[in-house]
């Protein structure tokens, strides 16, 4: 297997529009750790906003995944490949925001984020739920759960109808039943990657590709999903609502293209920040808090506390996109591939 192989494949899949979206995405996060450390808007207010931008992360991963994937054989190089960019992209920079997060707990006293040994391990785990990191259990049983629908789409494409009928009751079950899982667990949030994971199938059907992607449905469909999710659905019942991540995954699929309607989203600023998006989201808000629980926000106007705290939100972590986790995901899948190679040798059979 090589790796220019693979990326190669991922780049012709790449769709300029989404790193706005994602950047979109991440600023709306940021907007909202920092009205709630400062105090600038009620509490549910400013918990309803930090929803809006995980609910476009998460239907995001499922649109991609769709993308990138669905269109591939089901066997082992594909899964390799798979596995390989997923853990390449997603661990070490995660397990390094786990780090940070608990240097600042051993020194900072009452540290929003209570890094205990036990919360350590559960972070590493992938089933911490400490600030942002609450959103990777999820993420990563997504990730999990997708092999089993790629797996049956695949056989479905070669004739088999039974797994595809298998994962869609499965996923029907799970749901209807999502308000009776915790929040950390893959089906209280597997409807809203389901969106995303189906949107992906709309461009394909050439009729609904050249509605979809016209300006016009653009600007509906985005206008729907923003006004919808700021005044419909609650704190409480955001991330359980149907409508609201139909309505963005079909804005993200309708948004996929470029046209003029796009290119605010498609700036070398707005690309940057959704390229580092993942830096962002893991590491401002331990540093904001950090920063808040050490006193220096305390005697400052807010106009200033608020233009400090934005240039820090982006800063580090864009020094560490540049200097740390794109190495990481480089060396990373480097090693990955290696170790792949080597099993295909020492165990040829194990390929399917």
């Amino acid at each position: 297997m090589e790796k220019n192989a693979a990326e190669m494949a991922s780049h012709t899949h790449y769709m300029r529009p989404l790193d706005g979206i994602r950047a979109f995405a991440c600023m709306v996060v940021i907007c909202s750790h920092i009205a709630t450390i400062l105090k600038l808007l009620p509490l549910e207010w400013t918990a309803h906003i930090g929803s809006f931008g995980v609910i476009v992360f998460f239907c995001l991963s499922g649109f991609l995944m769709s993308s990138l994937y669905m269109e591939e054989r089901f066997n082992f190089d594909s899964m390799a490949k798979y596995a390989i960019s997923r853990a390449s992209r997603i661990a070490p920079a995660y397990w390094i925001a786990i780090v940070f997060a608990w240097a600042f707990y051993l020194f900072i006293p009452y540290f929003h984020y209570q890094m205990t040994p036990y919360m350590m391990l559960r972070s590493f785990l992938f089933g911490g739920n400490q600030g942002v990191f609450w959103s990777l259990p999820p993420e990563i049983q997504f990730y999990v759960f997708f092999l089993a629908l790629w797996f049956a789409w695949d056989r479905f494409r070669k004739g088999s109808y039974i797994w595809l009928i298998v994962m869609a009751l499965a996923c029907i079950v799970f749901v209807g039943t999502r308000e009776m899982w915790g929040g950390l667990t893959l089906p209280s949030k597997l409807h809203i990657f389901l969106f995303g994971f189906l949107a992906a199938f709309l461009p394909r059907i050439e009729k609904i590709k050249l509605v979809l992607h016209s300006r016009i449905t653009q600007v509906l469909i985005t206008a729907a999903a923003v006004l919808y999710g700021s005044f419909v659905p609650t704190m409480h019942t955001v991330y359980h609502d149907l409508l609201f991540p139909l309505l963005v995954s079909l804005s993200i699929a309708s948004l996929s293209v470029s046209t003029i309607i796009t290119r605010p989203l498609e700036t070398a600023t707005m690309s940057l920040i959704g390229a580092a998006s993942f830096s962002i989201y893991l590491f401002h808000d331990p540093i904001l808090f950090a920063m808040h629980d050490l006193g220096a926000f305390a005697h400052m106007p807010d106009t200033l506390s608020i233009a400090i705290m934005c240039v820090v939100s982006l800063l580090f972590p864009l020094m560490f996109y540049f200097w740390a986790e794109k190495r990481l995901n480089k060396s990373t899948k480097k090693l990955g591939f290696s170790c792949v190679d080597y099993i295909k040798r020492r165990w040829p059979k194990i390929t399917f």
